[in-house]
């Protein structure tokens, strides 16, 4: 009795394996696949397609009689990724799998994007043989992926944007004090590891209190855009920053000029605003301005600290304004 088992079940394995490798199956299989197959034969010239299952006829358009015999590249056209094409024969050349997305056209000329995995068939001596290639219709995830890949860029450009204003001045178009802080932490240790002076300006437009009162807020903001004009033109160069501080105080930072050729580039700066006109009503009056300016110039140390070079400023700016304003007053 255990024999005559043995016997059975040896059958019954041999029945299960003709049955698992019987081509008709296989076909069946194949055919029920929702995705499409193709199947080219890598021994002939040009890899031309042997098998294409119904998936794939939906997909592309094409009918079995129709594509037979023909390489698959007839699904590309003028838009078809180069860069995909290329993995794809790179891989082909080497006997790999590989999984591109390539953009494919249908036999009636309508674009959709193909998601393609194709595999090496060996033989048993390791030859390939044949190409199995799976393609799935991948026209909604693209779609999405761009979708969201503007909407990605979208948002870096509105990020960037917010930044950039929440960096400047609504009013001058000035860097605003946060900004200044940034630029000075970046200056200042630039300055102290090329041993190069720094200075700060604190620049305060005189009687601005006094313009308002006489001809309105709208004058005074005029007044300030004038001498931020005047502030930007005149410190110009890469390493400098000017910044709007408050009020009516302005400040900026400079690097690499010593205490006299910063105290000439004030100079200049005063000169210029003291020649400003800002109208001042439709009677053709005008506002003549001027400025006080606290200056500091040092070299970072170890000693001192940009809040300290800020301080010496603020009290050039105050010794100025005691001395009648209209001037430059540098603290040594």
């Amino acid at each position: 009795m255990p024999g005559l088992g043995g016997a059975a079940t040896a059958e019954s394995v041999a029945l299960t394996n003709r049955s698992y490798y019987n081509p008709e199956i296989l076909s069946q299989a194949l055919d029920c696949c929702d995705d499409g197959i193709a199947i080219a034969d890598a021994r002939l010239p040009d890899m031309p397609l042997v098998y294409v299952n119904p998936a794939f006829e939906t997909l592309t358009g094409y009918e079995r009689e129709q594509i037979i015999g023909r390489n698959c590249r007839v699904l590309q056209g003028e838009e078809t990724d180069a860069g995909e094409l290329e993995r794809l024969r790179a891989a082909i050349a080497a006997g790999e799998r590989v999984r591109v997305t390539l953009r494919n056209y249908r036999r009636d000329g309508t674009p959709f994007w193909n998601e393609l995995s194709l595999s090496p068939m060996a033989d048993g001596e390791g030859t390939v043989t044949h190409y199995v290639g799976v393609l799935r219709d991948a026209t909604d995830n693209v779609g999405l992926r761009k979708e969201a890949l503007r909407a990605r860029e979208e948002l870096q450009r509105l990020n960037t944007e917010v930044a950039e204003r929440a960096a400047d001045d609504q009013l001058t178009g000035l860097s605003n004090r946060r900004h200044f802080a940034v630029a000075m932490d970046q200056m200042w240790r630039i300055a102290r590891r090329e041993q190069r002076p720094l200075g700060v300006l604190l620049v305060d437009i005189d009687r601005l209190a006094a313009i308002n009162d006489r001809w309105g807020q709208p004058v005074g903001d005029a007044c300030l855009v004038a001498v931020a004009r005047v502030l930007d033109g005149c410190l110009k160069r890469a390493s400098d920053c000017v910044a709007r501080y408050g009020g009516e105080e302005f400040i900026a930072l400079t690097l690499g000029l010593d205490r006299q050729a910063l105290r000439d580039r004030c100079e200049t700066v005063r000169r210029e605003i003291e020649a400003l006109r800002v109208p001042a009503g439709d009677g053709g009056e005008s506002v003549r301005l001027t400025v006080s300016i606290g200056l500091a110039v040092a070299e970072p140390t170890r000693a001192n600290s940009p809040e300290s070079l800020v301080h010496r400023a603020e009290q050039g700016l105050q010794a100025a304004k005691s001395a009648g304003c209209n001037r430059v007053t540098t603290l040594v």
